[in-house]
C-alpha cells in the first residue's frame, strides 16, 4: 500500500492519476523520503501547458501543482466528481461550486481551459500564494507596463498566466532578463523574461553548490 500511494504522488500531474483514482476521494499522505516535485522534470513544455489537471491549495485554484512544495504537503488528494468548490478563480474570496459528476466525461471548463481531475492539497497551516504578477511587482518593479514573458523551472508558460499561484516559500529565487541581451532581439521592442525558481531539491542541489564556489 505505502508503494501505491508513492506512485500516486510521483505521477500527480499524469492523466493516469486522475483516471484511475476517480472513485477514490480519500485524502493521501505525503511520503517524504520520495522528491514528489521530481515528477515535472520529465514533461515537455507543451504538455506541461496543455496539462488538464488543475491545482487547488486548501481550495484555492493555483492552477499547477509547480507552484507548490510537494515534499511539505500534509494531505493529497486527487478529484475527478463533483460536488468541489473552487476558490479564488478571479477575486481572493471568490468561489464557484463545480456539481457535475465525472470530470472526464464533463469537464470543468476554467477561463476556456478544460479540466478532467484536481489535486487537492493541504499544508496544514495558512500559506501566502503569489500570482505571477505579484512576483513582477515584488522582485522588479521598476519593469513598470513593459511586455514580459514568465518561466518557471525549464518551462516557458505559455497561456492563462493570470490563474498561476505560488507558495512564497517555495520560491529559491527570481531571474529578470532583458531581451537585448538576445542578440536576436537586440533590434526588436524591449521585453523582459521572468525566471522563476522552486525550492525543488534538484534546484537546492545547484544553488548550494553555486554559494559555495
Amino acid at each position: 500500500m505505502k508503494l501505491y500511494y508513492k506512485k500516486i504522488i510521483l505521477f500527480g500531474a499524469s492523466i493516469w492519476i486522475c483516471m484511475t483514482l476517480q472513485a477514490q476521494n480519500h485524502p493521501v499522505c505525503v511520503d517524504s523520503s520520495t522528491d514528489q516535485n521530481g515528477f515535472l522534470n520529465e514533461l515537455s513544455t507543451e504538455d506541461f501547458n496543455k496539462s488538464t489537471i488543475g491545482a487547488l491549495v486548501d481550495g484555492v485554484f493555483v492552477k499547477s501543482l509547480i507552484g507548490v512544495n510537494m515534499d511539505s504537503l500534509r494531505t493529497f488528494n486527487v478529484v475527478s466528481d463533483g460536488p468541489l468548490t473552487i476558490k479564488g478563480i478571479k477575486t481572493e474570496n471568490d468561489s464557484i461550486v463545480v456539481t457535475q459528476k465525472d470530470f472526464h466525461k464533463n469537464p470543468v471548463r476554467i477561463n476556456g481551459v478544460d479540466y478532467t481531475c484536481f489535486a487537492c492539497t493541504s499544508f496544514g497551516k495558512k500559506v501566502e500564494l503569489l500570482s505571477l504578477d505579484d512576483i513582477r511587482k515584488t522582485y522588479f518593479p521598476q519593469m513598470g507596463n513593459t511586455p514580459c514573458m514568465y518561466m518557471v523551472n525549464k518551462f516557458f508558460l505559455m497561456n492563462d498566466l493570470s490563474f498561476y499561484k505560488f507558495d512564497k516559500d517555495f520560491i529559491l529565487k527570481v531571474e529578470l532578463l532583458k531581451s537585448t541581451d538576445f542578440e536576436e532581439f537586440k533590434h526588436a521592442p524591449l521585453f523582459h523574461i521572468i525566471r522563476i525558481f522552486t525550492k525543488t531539491r534538484e534546484n537546492l542541489k545547484h544553488h548550494n553548490v553555486m554559494r559555495l564556489r
